[in-house]
């Protein structure tokens, strides 16, 4: 999930041995399920705003059509992850136009699906965090968990923020967006509906 977990990933690999760092923490999109080993584990679950994080999503398609945009043919056959997003949100040209798809529709069947901080629940058992680390207070949710299980504290760094700016008309649509599919998601993170997430630092 994009929920914080890239500024952790670096701060591990700068503190541990590469090896030591599961490849795999971060960003994870792919399908959840059960896993044993989970539920000997402490499960830690970070999370974000679901409305910063819809505005955070099309920022970053913003980005990758004007990527795709400026690459020729033969560039474009040699990017595959601006030509996923690209060809997802074919048709879907502003926010208004996102919140209107059908439940049917591939971008609706992400949101309901492997999209949702939700839906990482999956992976264990109880379907409870033993933490969650929202990524508002990354450094201080991340390192009060740290404390109390006695592993030593970790410096985050800030990441760029994105250069889409937004308005508070964008906000309300997003909101809606996330109240769709990710209503759940509100709850996991204590996150109130009505919450203003402009200018939020990321």
């Amino acid at each position: 999930m994009k929920c914080g977990t890239t500024s952790i990933h670096r701060a591990l690999q700068a503190k541990y041995p590469w090896e030591m760092v599961p490849h795999g923490m971060n960003h994870r999109h792919a399908v959840v399920e059960s896993d044993p080993r989970f539920d000997e584990s402490t499960f830690l679950l970070s999370t974000r705003n679901p409305v910063s994080r819809v505005l955070s999503m099309w920022s970053q398609l913003v980005k990758y059509r004007d990527i795709w945009e400026q690459r020729t043919p033969s560039q474009r056959r040699n990017s595959p992850h601006p030509a996923y997003w690209v060809k997802l949100f074919a048709g879907i040209s502003s926010l208004e136009d996102y919140l209107a798809i059908s439940d049917n529709h591939p971008v609706s069947q992400e949101m309901a699906g492997w999209w949702r901080v939700s839906h990482q629940l999956k992976a264990i058992k109880s379907g409870r965090p033993d933490f969650v680390i929202r990524q508002e207070h990354l450094a201080e949710d991340l390192n009060a968990a740290f404390d109390y299980l006695h592993i030593p504290r970790l410096e985050l760094q800030r990441l760029n923020e994105s250069t889409v700016k937004f308005t508070a008309e964008h906000e309300s649509v997003a909101q809606d967006i996330a109240l769709r599919w990710w209503s759940e998601d509100f709850a996991i993170g204590n996150y109130s509906a009505d919450m203003a997430v402009c200018g939020e630092s990321k």
